[in-house]
């Protein structure tokens, strides 16, 4: 790679982005996107993969154990705050 510049990151999911959000909590992650604004849409072409994917996890840590119901109403509450 050191041959190579790189001219656009894309992903389905802004944690597979070089902003190092993998490991972040939602408001962590909700400044670093903001920190790096200028990026999106340029550098950083995100292609949301609503159905599922790591991002789930900084909204609720234990989404993978929950129960459908448990889901259903993690959805209703996240969805009209």
């Amino acid at each position: 790679m050191a041959d190579c510049d790189v001219v656009a990151y894309m992903a389905d999911n802004a944690g597979c982005l070089p902003c190092g959000m993998k490991v972040m909590n939602r408001a962590a992650r909700n400044a670093a996107i903001d920190a790096a604004r200028a990026d999106f849409g340029t550098a950083y072409i995100v292609f949301p993969n609503p159905a599922y994917g790591s991002w789930i996890s900084a909204l609720a840590k234990d989404y993978m154990t929950m129960s459908p119901e448990a889901r259903e109403e993690f959805y209703a509450k996240t969805l009209t705050e």
